[in-house]
């Protein structure tokens, strides 16, 4: 049997999001993952900021999801379907910026 949850916590102390990176600091909403989609024996768990959620929605209705997603599956897909037209691919906001960070994420979605 396989499950998933996720559940929205304030941070008591300050954590890192598995998906981008960056610091959850104490105080700040973030979203508490679990998961065994892959092997019923091994439970995933993370923890995601919350400005990761909107790409990883997107992301999760995208073909590229097929098999689930992680922190280098969303990072391909953003430079693959994303970044593909956008006049600012040779910034280093794509090559170096997790797409939850992009400034230009807004106007690409």
């Amino acid at each position: 049997m396989s499950f998933c949850r996720e559940t929205e916590r304030t941070a008591r102390k300050e954590h890192v999001c598995s998906l981008c990176g960056a610091a959850i600091k104490k105080g700040e909403k973030y979203i508490d993952h679990a998961d065994n989609m892959d092997d019923e024996n091994y439970v995933c768990a993370s923890k995601e900021c919350m400005p990761c959620q909107p790409v990883k929605r997107e992301f999760i209705k995208s073909d590229y999801a097929d098999e689930g997603y992680c922190a280098e599956y969303l990072q391909e897909w953003w430079l693959d379907i994303k970044c593909y037209d956008c006049t600012h691919k040779s910034d280093e906001c794509c090559e170096m910026t997790h797409p939850c960070r992009c400034e230009k994420y807004e106007s690409r979605a």
